[in-house]
């Protein structure tokens, strides 16, 4: 993996392990990928880092963080069309965008999508990203919440999954609606009706 105009490596240090992770590790010479949006790691709560991180191992090279060992991580092997894989993330993460800002939550400090990266920055600075990866043919979706997980589509329906979580949902707009309940408890939430399938 190596870093793009969206993501951007950042060494990492000690206090940044210490004060982030809650946790002191040896770090010389790691570093992470990050959507570029975070140009100030304090956005970033432990919960966000770790899911953008992901539950996998890190494999360290020539200072680029690699993923290493998700079998929920597509391979890019996908017969799917690729001008129908952007126009349908396009769609959702367009109409997610457009739908939580409709909805005008006091829990979301902001909501941003630009270049195929839906950020969502909450009153209590987490904060979601959601983003399509077109080299796997996925959106990957990082919660405070469920942590990074993996949706692939579903054609012709055009639903997003992930792998099964238990009892858990696993398609994308569900997951989303979910997290967001457990984020803003007070709050009347969208029901994204219109983000489901194709259109």
């Amino acid at each position: 993996v190596t870093a793009t105009p969206r993501m951007r490596a950042v060494r990492l240090r000690d206090g940044f392990c210490r004060n982030v992770l809650s946790q002191s590790v040896p770090t010389k010479g790691r570093a992470m990928l990050l959507p570029a949006m975070f140009d100030n790691l304090s956005l970033l709560s432990s919960r966000a880092v770790g899911a953008l991180q992901g539950r996998a191992a890190f494999r360290i090279t020539h200072g680029f963080a690699t993923r290493t060992g998700r079998g929920d991580v597509g391979t890019g092997a996908s017969n799917l069309d690729e001008s129908q894989f952007h126009a349908q993330a396009e769609r959702i993460l367009n109409c997610l965008a457009d739908t939580l800002e409709a909805a005008e939550l006091d829990c979301l400090d902001d909501v941003a999508f630009e270049d195929g990266v839906l950020s969502v920055k909450l009153s209590d600075n987490s904060a979601f990203v959601i983003n399509k990866h077109a080299p796997t043919k996925q959106i990957w979706y990082a919660s405070p919440i469920s942590g990074a997980l993996y949706f692939s589509p579903s054609a012709p329906s055009w639903t997003w999954n992930c792998a099964p979580r238990g009892d858990s949902s696993t398609e994308l707009v569900d997951v989303l609606r979910e997290d967001l309940r457990r984020c803003c408890p007070e709050e009347e939430l969208p029901d994204f009706v219109e983000c489901q399938g194709a259109e």
